[in-house]
């Protein structure tokens, strides 16, 4: 064999080795790549599955710490905290005298208090209960709507609203609201069926 032949069959030899290796380097990096998109989309289904667990949990606990913040307990309230010292009041006359009207202004101050921390409390508590849930949903939700699996994609579009609906029944009859949980609970069954589906 002459020397041209053996340095061409060694640059060809050398040419595959490079092919090859660019190919199975591609293919490499494109196994890889699906494998961590599939990684990537099972966290954010199981993301999905657990805030909006979350959310519903948070309305319940809402709900039941809120329980006794009705409207036949405020006015039992009122009573409570005026009737005493109006009927210390003799006539119209006691409506100008200052040291009859004190204790009711006192009482009227406080009462003013504590309705206002009564509503910063509810503020807070649906900020920090119900929103940030919302918001945790909502972000994962997003990744998966976006997604490139149009089949999740149209699952979490379906689910979505009856998950964000919850949030709009924080004072709502208690009939409504379970109402509303049963048909979230059901609609994250059939997204789970969903993402079984696409697992498969």
């Amino acid at each position: 064999m002459s020397q041209t032949s053996q340095t061409l069959l060694l640059a060809g030899s050398t040419l595959a080795a490079v092919v090859i290796t660019f190919i199975g380097s591609y293919y490499l990096l494109r196994w890889q790549a699906r494998k961590e998109a599939r990684a990537q989309r099972d966290r954010a289904i199981g993301e999905v599955l657990a805030a909006a667990n979350d959310l519903i949990n948070g309305l319940r606990v809402f709900r039941a710490a809120h329980a006794s913040r009705t409207t036949w307990r405020y006015y039992l309230h009122l009573a409570a905290t005026f009737l005493p010292y109006l009927s210390k009041l003799t006539g119209w006359r006691d409506l100008g005298n200052w040291e009859n009207m004190k204790p009711i202004y006192d009482s009227a101050l406080q009462f003013d208090r504590y309705q206002t921390n009564q509503q910063r409390t509810v503020v807070l508590d649906l900020s920090n209960v119900i929103q940030m849930r919302l918001n945790r949903y909502l972000a994962v939700a997003t990744l998966l709507a976006l997604g490139e699996d149009e089949m999740l994609a149209e699952a979490v579009r379906d689910l979505t609203p009856k998950i964000t609906d919850l949030t709009e029944l924080t004072t709502a009859h208690m009939r409504r609201v379970e109402s509303a949980i049963d048909k979230a609970q059901r609609a994250l069954n059939e997204f789970g069926a969903v993402v079984d589906k696409r697992r498969k």
